[in-house]
């Protein structure tokens, strides 16, 4: 798949406990763009524990949701393709590989139910029974998620994620994400809508 990538970097103080500071964070969350299709990738220090991811739409749609399960928000494909899906890591996902669905996005302001629609995602996933064994840490183009936009949609997306000892949180208007290439270098320079924030010692799941 051709894909446009561009990168969006936290600039945050943190001051941590020393014996905490091992435990490590994220470092970076980039996407990856083909046409209006987002793959949310993530590099980070520490263990990971999961993600959730919010989007809420005004206009336009999710395409390729309408046939996913909230229970199995994943196609067990070769080639995914255009199909949206979260996951931990591993790209397809396969019956060994997909991941734990919680909940919705509760720690984002989330419903406790799943929720997949052309219009809303409301979701909550951590790594997978197989994945337990070895603790997966210290990754770099660690993939989490696939949305695949139609070219009119805007709204909200929200997306929140632990590595070490920190929640990893951020906020943009989907329209935003998906810019004309033209006006994508001020979305990375100067994007007054995006919103990046970290906590500490939160917990996957926590209300």
């Amino acid at each position: 798949m051709c894909t446009r990538s561009f990168v969006l970097i936290a600039c945050a103080v943190v001051v941590l406990i020393p014996s905490l500071a091992s435990w490590g964070q994220v470092t970076d969350l980039r996407f990856e763009r083909s046409g209006t299709t987002l793959d949310l990738f993530l590099d980070f220090e520490g263990m990971y524990f999961g993600s959730q991811l919010l989007i809420g739409l005004d206009t336009g749609s999710i395409l390729n949701i309408d046939s996913i399960e909230p229970a199995a928000p994943f196609p067990l494909t070769a080639d995914p393709g255009d199909t949206f899906f979260v996951t931990s890591g591993v790209v397809p996902v396969t019956f060994s590989t997909v991941p734990v669905i919680l909940h919705g996005a509760v720690d984002l302001g989330g419903d406790v139910d799943v929720t997949l629609t052309s219009t809303e995602v409301d979701i909550a996933w951590i790594i997978t029974a197989t994945q337990r064994g070895p603790e997966i840490s210290d990754q770099t183009d660690f993939v989490v998620a696939r949305i695949p936009f139609s070219p009119d949609a805007s709204g909200v997306f929200e997306f929140y994620t632990i590595a070490g000892n920190e929640a990893f949180v951020f906020q943009a208007r989907v329209e935003e994400l998906i810019p004309e290439p033209t006006s994508l270098i001020c979305v990375v320079s100067l994007g007054p809508g995006l919103l990046l924030t970290r906590r500490r010692n939160a917990v996957i799941g926590s209300s």
